[in-house]
C-alpha cells in the first residue's frame, strides 16, 4: 500500500476550506436577501400620542440557513482535523485513529484530554512534532482568559457549533435587532417632526406583527402622512441549549481557521 502524501492530504484540507468558504458565500447570501426585502406596515395608534411600527417583513430566516451553516461548520472543522494528518506525516509518523486537532476552553480539560496523552503517544496530538503541538496549545481558547470569555474565541464557537449541529440539532435561525441605533429616516409631508421614543432592545428575535419601534410627532400631525424608520438588523443562529451565533461572526470564524492553519503550517 502506497504510504499517505502529506501534500495529498493538505490539499485536502485546503478544499474544505475553500468549500467552507462557498457555503458561507450562499448563506450570507440568503441572509442579505432576506434582511434587506425591508417591511412596510400601516402604523398603529397607541391613543397616547404614540405610534407604533411593527416588524411585518415580506421575507424571513427558514430553517435550511441552519442546514447552511451546519455544512460550512463541518468543513471548516473536519479541515483542521485533517490538518493534524498532515502534521503527523511531516513528522515522519503513521496517524492514530485519535488524531484531530483539539479545541478547549478549559486549561484543566486540555492537561487531561490532550497533555497527558501526548507523552504516551496516545490522543488527538500523538505523533505530532513538540513545535506543532506547543504552537496549536498557544492557540487554545482558554488563553483567551482573563482579558475575555474563551468561550467567545472564535474556534470555540466553531466547535460549539459544529457539536450542536451534529449531535443535538439544527441551528434555527431568527431576525434580532442589530446593536445599532435606529433612526428617522423621513417623514412625510417634511415639514412634519417625529422623534423616537422607543425601539427594542438588540439581540431579541423579533416575532412577525410585534412591535419595533414606537415614535410620536414633535409638531402638529399631519392628517395623512408616511414615516420611515431605519431597521438595522442581523440575524443569529440559536442552538439547543440557547447559545446564540450572530451571522456577521461566520466570516471571522472562517478568517480564524484560515490563521490557524498557517499557524500550524509555519
Amino acid at each position: 500500500m502506497e504510504p499517505i502524501a502529506p501534500d495529498a492530504v493538505l490539499a485536502g484540507v485546503w478544499l474544505k476550506l475553500a468549500h467552507a468558504h462557498d457555503v458561507l458565500t450562499l448563506l450570507d447570501s440568503e441572509i442579505s436577501r432576506v434582511l434587506s426585502a425591508g417591511g412596510r406596515s400601516e402604523p398603529r395608534d397607541n391613543h397616547d400620542g404614540s405610534f407604533s411600527a411593527l416588524y411585518a417583513p415580506p421575507e424571513q430566516p427558514y430553517p435550511e440557513m441552519g442546514l447552511m451553516l451546519g455544512d460550512f461548520a463541518h468543513c471548516a472543522r473536519s479541515a483542521l482535523d485533517n490538518l493534524i494528518t498532515v502534521l503527523v506525516l511531516r513528522n515522519g509518523q503513521e496517524p492514530i485513529r485519535d488524531n484531530a486537532f483539539p479545541i478547549y476552553d478549559d486549561p484543566d480539560k486540555w492537561a487531561d484530554s490532550v497533555a497527558k496523552r501526548y507523552s504516551k503517544n496516545r490522543g488527538p496530538l500523538a505523533h505530532v512534532s513538540q513545535a506543532a503541538y506547543d504552537t496549536i496549545e498557544s492557540l487554545q481558547p482558554f488563553h483567551d482568559a482573563p482579558a475575555g470569555d474563551p468561550e467567545d474565541n472564535l474556534l470555540a464557537v466553531l466547535a460549539r457549533v459544529n457539536n450542536a449541529d451534529k449531535h443535538a440539532m439544527l441551528l434555527t435561525a431568527a431576525v434580532t435587532s442589530a446593536p445599532v441605533d435606529q433612526e428617522v429616516l423621513r417623514v412625510e409631508p417634511e415639514t412634519a417632526e417625529v422623534e423616537i421614543i422607543w425601539t427594542r432592545p438588540p439581540l431579541e428575535p423579533l416575532v412577525f406583527g410585534s412591535e419595533q419601534t414606537r415614535y410620536r410627532f414633535v409638531s402638529a400631525m399631519p392628517s395623512q402622512w408616511v414615516v420611515l424608520i431605519n431597521w438595522p438588523l442581523v440575524v443569529h443562529f440559536t442552538d439547543h441549549l440557547g447559545r446564540t451565533v450572530p451571522s456577521p461572526n461566520l466570516g471571522d470564524i472562517y478568517n480564524a481557521v484560515g490563521r490557524t492553519i498557517d499557524a500550524c503550517l509555519d
